[in-house]
């Protein structure tokens, strides 16, 4: 099951596995999905791919009776809190706020989610938002607009990577 990418290539060191599996089944939101498998499931007015597994999780507890765990609820609704930004971005609509429904009724933690998505982070991501702060700062509009850059680094490549506060 390939979830929320929109082409193979980010899937990255899993492509092989995925392009030698019998059946593949593609769940996605973005419209531009590439992805070629045997069961396309691409709603480009959905929000987030996570609100989509969330719809099918739904039918399957109501037409089936199967039970979502907290767990599984938790984690669908961190995907539908990252991708609407926290439900402020214009891809949100009422779908989001019923596949959301449905995830706190089964025990999905808001608190956590908001809380792993928002305000925790690790100390080196802090480190860097505070250089950021203290050397990048720049002002505009007479100090009522704030914003910070990044400098172009020559032979270095910014990564960070980012361990789910979730476990």
């Amino acid at each position: 099951i390939v979830l929320d990418c929109p082409n193979l290539a980010r899937t990255g060191k899993f492509k092989e596995v995925i392009e030698a599996a019998p059946q593949i089944i593609n769940i996605d939101h973005h419209i531009d999905n590439d992805v070629n498998a045997d069961i396309n499931v691409v709603c480009g007015n959905a929000s987030a791919c996570s609100s989509m597994c969330a719809d099918i999780a739904m039918i399957m507890k109501n037409e089936y009776n199967w039970h979502v765990s907290k767990a599984a609820a938790t984690l669908f609704y961190l995907g539908i809190i990252t991708d609407t930004g926290s439900f402020r971005f214009s891809n949100t609509n009422k779908d989001t706020f019923l596949s959301a429904s449905f995830l706190l009724e089964c025990g999905a933690d808001s608190e956590a989610v908001i809380n792993a998505a928002f305000f925790s982070k690790k100390e080196n991501q802090q480190r860097f938002e505070a250089d950021m702060i203290l050397n990048y700062i720049q002002r505009d509009f007479n100090g009522r607009y704030v914003w910070a850059y990044l400098p172009q680094m020559q032979g270095q490549e910014l990564t960070m990577q980012r361990e789910s506060p979730l476990h």
